[in-house]
């Protein structure tokens, strides 16, 4: 009796064990929030994306102030038409559609419809794709609810 109920717990140890190491490498699926921390960590000091309930908002600053507001609905935009342009220096992140975006210029006062946001930024290579990645990432789990990815942003 005492060999089984040896056994059985050695059995149920092991089978714990086997069950955290396996859970363990398998990286978990990045969330909306860890796009937006990564691209808010890399565009710091120049603009940052919020989610509004399915609407980004992207806030571009000049000397820490708010100049201008790009508003849009994730599922608007095209996940395949993210780039990195280098002649601009700049991510741009572009419409499924013609001008989908609202954009409100605060200084001076304006506002209109746009096709496209550009964020600047003279950033390596890895960053670029990095930043590619997180906005691709970052539509897609809007536009597709089955939609997993543990890519890491920057391979």
């Amino acid at each position: 009796m005492k060999k089984s109920i040896c056994f059985g717990l050695i059995t149920f140890l092991f089978g714990i064990l086997f069950a955290s190491a396996e859970k363990s490498n398998i990286p978990a699926n990045l969330t909306a929030t860890d796009a937006i921390n990564y691209i808010n960590g890399k565009i710091k000091g120049t603009a940052q994306i919020k989610d509004n309930r399915g609407l980004m908002c992207v806030d571009f600053f000049d000397k820490g102030k708010v100049i201008r507001t790009d508003m849009v609905s994730f599922s608007d935009l095209d996940a395949d038409q993210v780039s990195y342009l280098n002649d601009e220096k700049a991510i741009v992140v572009k419409c499924e559609a013609k001008e989908c975006i609202d954009r409100k210029i605060l200084v001076p006062k304006s506002r209109g419809r746009f096709s496209r946001i550009s964020i600047q930024g003279d950033f390596d290579e890895k960053t670029q794709q990095g930043l590619v990645h997180a906005f691709q990432h970052l539509i897609l789990l809007f536009r597709d609810p089955k939609y997993k990815s543990s890519q890491p942003f920057e391979r």
